[in-house]
């Protein structure tokens, strides 16, 4: 509980220097941030996500290679940029809840449909239905797939985050 704590007041700190103190937003004659460090429209009320928090995200995570995995897949695009920017949007979306998504290609997961980017969500067990309908904020519904990790990138998972899965 301690560590989630942490999490969300450092995706709060980071979401606030992205933004600023005010929370408005630049114009491009102001001193705005570069075009990659911004991945979503204004949203009102909602604190926008970027790259660096993606970044960070992936920071908790280690190799899971050769392991079995739920993936609460909220999204599924066939570019990276467009897989990215579905992951910005949600992680834009869940608010101040702390939330583990990634962006993989299938090539990287067995057990999902081949020539995508997937955005998801890693967990031991299947997650329970409360939390899947919670993320469901994705371009398209959030399904959970058992898929096996070929890749040494780092993937949080949420139970060795949060010890027991719910969000």
């Amino acid at each position: 509980m301690r560590l989630r704590f942490v999490c969300v007041l450092v995706l709060l700190a980071l979401a606030t220097a992205a933004v600023g103190c005010t929370g408005g937003t630049k114009s491009a004659t102001d001193g705005a941030p570069p075009a990659s460090d911004v991945a979503t429209e204004d949203i009102p009320g909602v604190a926008l996500a970027t790259d660096g928090d993606l970044e960070f995200i992936r920071s908790l995570g280690t190799s899971h290679k050769g392991e079995t995995l739920f993936a609460l897949v909220v999204a599924s695009e066939k570019t990276e940029s467009a897989a990215t920017k579905a992951a910005l949007e949600t992680v834009s979306q869940v608010g101040d809840v702390q939330s583990y998504f990634v962006v993989e290609p299938a090539s990287h997961m067995s057990g999902l449909a081949a020539d995508m980017w997937y955005v998801f969500e890693a967990y031991r067990k299947t997650p329970d239905q409360e939390t899947i309908d919670f993320m469901d904020r994705g371009p398209s519904p959030a399904k959970v797939f058992k898929v096996t990790v070929k890749c040494t990138d780092p993937i949080p998972v949420v139970e060795d985050l949060e010890g027991d899965g719910t969000q």
